[in-house]
């Protein structure tokens, strides 16, 4: 049974994996309707947090709650880390385009992707 959640653990979580995508706190905070000093007060442990708030905070970060509160989420290996990082890269390439850009780029990747035979 557990007795005390440690909140400063769920804090140092929330940074890691925030870091992990290259995440901003003011990014992380507006995508989950938050101020940038509440996610910095969540991530010290000075602030307690809902549980609609840490859904959103996984769901943003793509991990589990579980893995907050318990530490006990899939295991980040390094090709899957990788993997989430090129992601959060492409995302952030593609914030800056236009939604011209944006169709252009889906228009190619959709031509592009079909044909691809990488080994490994």
């Amino acid at each position: 049974m557990i007795e005390h959640i440690d909140t400063s653990r769920i804090g140092d979580r929330i940074r890691e994996e925030r870091e992990r995508l290259d995440l901003s706190r003011k990014k992380l905070g507006r995508l989950i309707g938050v101020t940038e000093h509440h996610i910095g007060q969540l991530e010290r442990g000075e602030r307690n947090t809902s549980l609609t708030t840490l859904a959103k905070i996984s769901q943003v970060l793509k991990v589990s709650i579980d893995s907050f509160v318990f530490d006990t989420g899939e295991p980040n290996n390094d090709e899957k880390s990788e993997r989430s990082t090129e992601r959060a890269e492409l995302e952030n390439l593609i914030e800056r385009c236009s939604d011209q850009e944006i169709e252009v780029i889906f228009d190619m990747l959709k031509v592009v992707i079909p044909h691809l035979k990488v080994k490994g």
